[in-house]
Parts: C-alpha cells; structure tokens; sequence
C-alpha cells in the first residue's frame, strides 16, 4: 500500500494489526509476545488501538493487555496529548505530541488480573491523570488546608518585612 513508506515501516519492526482478521491479530500479538520475551524491541501500543485526536479516551482494546500478561513485562502509562494547531491527518504532516509519564505496573501487580480488569486499571490511572486539580483541592488528614495554601505569592510582603513595618 506504501511503495516506499511501508518497507521501510518494516524494517522498522512496525507491526500492523489487521483489524479485519482475529487470526492475523493474534498472530501479531503473539509476535510482540516474542520480541518482549526475547529481548528483541520494545513494544508500544495505544490501548485504543489509534489515536484519539480530540483528547477524549477512546474504548480499550484487550490485545495490549494480552501481550503484557502473557511476556509478563511491566507496563508503562503514558498519555499522549497531540497540539491540535499543528496535527495534521495527511501522509508526511507533522504532529506535535506531549508524552507524559504517569507510572509502570509491574507485572506482579496485575498477575492475577484478566486482561479486561487491567485495561480497566489502566484506563482509571490514565483517567486520573487527565483531571486537572484545583487549587481549592483539601489535602492533610483533617483537610483543612488546600493545595493553594502551599503556593507562595510572590506579591506578598515577606513575613520579617510586615513586621518591621508594623513596630
């Protein structure tokens, strides 16, 4: 389909899943099995199964899961976060993409897990990472302080200087 992209896409180690085949799937997926057990490539994969270009998370495909339980590797959750100003949806466009590191699951933490409780997990993780956290947020046991109070402002006098010039 790519006469000169798609070679080279290959030899890349890119591994294309045919959505329209659950044989080539599982074929593909026991292929990023392989190259995670035996030290060939990293894998990455969007748990969506492509990007979700309006920042909305789109719904889970087990396969990624899959290959985490069965090469009992830690998975990484990151999120990706494309600038809309410079996406572009056509071949050789650019793309500005933020990733950021949320935290890795060992694979002891989801050993006992299904491939569908995992993508569950993950998607929380992620889920809670989007949420933005407000400045009125409570923290401490008691929650009578919030996140703002920790915040310094700059605007302010200093403590020592209010005082000298209060005597």
């Amino acid at each position: 389909k790519l006469p000169v992209a798609g070679p080279l896409i290959h030899m890349c180690g890119y591994l294309p899943i045919d959505r329209s085949s659950p044989r080539s799937s599982m074929k593909t997926l026991h292929k990023c099995v392989d190259y995670i057990k035996n030290d060939i490539a990293s894998v990455a994969i969007y748990p969506e199964g492509k990007r979700s270009l309006s920042g909305v998370l789109l719904e889970f495909k087990d396969g990624v899961f899959y290959v985490a339980k069965k090469a009992e590797c830690p998975v990484v959750v990151m999120t990706v976060r494309y600038e809309k100003s410079k996406c572009r949806i056509y071949p050789f466009g650019y793309t500005k993409a933020i990733l950021k590191y949320v935290r890795v699951l060992e694979p002891e933490e989801f050993a006992n897990m299904s491939t569908h409780e995992l993508s569950d997990k993950v998607r929380e993780i992620i889920r809670i990472a989007q949420d933005p956290v407000s400045l009125e947020t409570p923290i401490g046991e008691e929650e009578d302080s919030h996140l703002g109070d920790f915040i310094p402002d700059e605007d302010a006098p200093a403590p020592a200087d209010e005082a000298c010039n209060s005597v």
